[in-house]
């Protein structure tokens, strides 16, 4: 409106065989808006030739991978056998899509006839029904299913800071810095579930709980001397491998 007010809507449906029949198909919509206010408040000058301030907000569906929904047979080679068994992890004929939401805000400004900018985003995510393998007893005969559980919620902010400190006719110098802080916590699990592990070596767990935040890494500490000059200290065995 007036090149000083905009906005923006889409839409799209998409459609995945990897899904249910009662849920194969997802909608996708998006909206977003911006104003350049140093037009509508008449604000333009070589101080502040440009100023802008933007808000989005979309939502994306995601479907999972091939032969989630039945169980199939794995084939393997033993030998000059040909083997088939049944698949370790339990399908799921009742699984529905990821659902992505996303909300972002920010401000764009350019100051000293177009020499210094600063954009500014602060931005939130929620990945809602995450399709997810979690632990089962092993007297199911599985040892995980996949099941829609668990919303990570992440948020953060963008701050770019760029200039040109040199601007001739022959040459142009540029300079950019980006500062980003990005935080995902887990809010939600299986009920049941209270540990979400993505991996483990070397009697260190990448795993994260509900309210904590996504990639923490836990272990055990080793056994350490309790006083004395070496006070702190890790106590060895008598191979050489540090106790726990």
């Amino acid at each position: 409106y007036l090149n000083q007010r905009y906005l923006g809507v889409t839409g799209r449906n998409d459609w995945s065989s990897t899904l249910p029949a009662r849920a194969l198909y997802y909608f996708s919509p998006s909206v977003r808006l911006g104003w350049i206010f140093t037009d509508t408040l008449k604000l333009r000058s070589p101080l502040l030739p440009y100023g802008k301030l933007r808000v989005s907000w979309a939502q994306v569906g995601k479907d999972t991978d091939p032969y989630k929904l039945t169980q199939t047979l794995a084939k393997s080679v033993w030998g000059s056998y040909t083997i088939y068994s049944v698949q370790t992890t339990m399908a799921n004929n009742n699984l529905k899509p990821e659902s992505v939401v996303s909300s972002e805000s920010g401000i764009d400004l350019s100051l000293f006839s177009d020499r210094l900018g600063f954009n500014f985003t602060y931005y939130e995510v929620q990945d809602r029904d995450q399709i997810m393998n979690v632990s089962t007893p092993p007297m199911t005969g599985y040892t995980a299913a996949n099941v829609n559980a668990g919303v990570v919620s992440n948020s953060g902010v963008e701050i770019v800071l760029h200039g040109m400190p040199v601007k001739t006719s022959t040459l142009a110098w540029d300079l950019n810095f980006v500062f980003t802080k990005d935080r995902s916590k887990l809010k939600t699990l299986p009920e049941g579930v209270s540990v979400l592990q993505f991996g483990a070596a070397q009697n260190a767990y990448n795993q994260t709980k509900v309210g904590d935040n996504i990639g923490d890494v836990w272990g055990n500490d080793v056994g350490r001397v309790q006083d004395g000059e070496y006070k702190g200290w890790p106590i060895v065995d008598k191979n050489g491998y540090v106790t726990r």
